[in-house]
């Protein structure tokens, strides 16, 4: 005889965890697409360390919209540290900065894939042990 009650604690039990797995995959991706954002960071950091003073540049002032300007020095970046306080900073000092937080964001990301991989193998048995209740 099938325990009703077991197999809708299963059941509903394997559901939640879906939706955890859901999730988990949601930040790993989020995670992947900040990471790939730092890699291209990386790429402007390197041809901008390349371009003379006096190169007209489109400067981007929103999603599509640039406005024109002139370099005049790139040996310096400005970064902001928060609360509108921006530090000078050399090209690779802010290329070591950009890319301990692309290695932080890969290890972050490696660690929701283990936790994933875990979560499936659980789902796995669960649903298992759901199909040996209702058998």
């Amino acid at each position: 005889m099938v325990d009703e009650q077991e197999v809708q604690k299963k059941y509903l039990a394997l559901q939640a965890l879906g939706h955890q797995m859901q999730q988990i995959q949601q930040q790993a991706e989020a995670l992947e697409q900040q990471a790939d954002s730092l890699d291209e960071t990386l790429k402007s950091l390197d041809e901008i360390g390349t371009v003379k003073a006096g190169t007209e540049i489109l400067v981007p002032i929103a999603n599509g919209i640039f406005v024109k300007g002139h370099i005049q020095d790139t040996s310096t970046l400005l970064v902001n540290v928060g609360a509108h306080v921006n530090v000078p900073r050399s090209i690779p000092e802010v290329r070591k900065l950009i890319s301990t937080q692309a290695v932080e964001l890969r290890a972050l990301q490696s660690q929701l894939a283990e936790q994933l991989q875990s979560m499936v193998a659980h789902a796995h048995k669960s649903e298992e042990e759901l199909q040996k209740l209702v058998e």
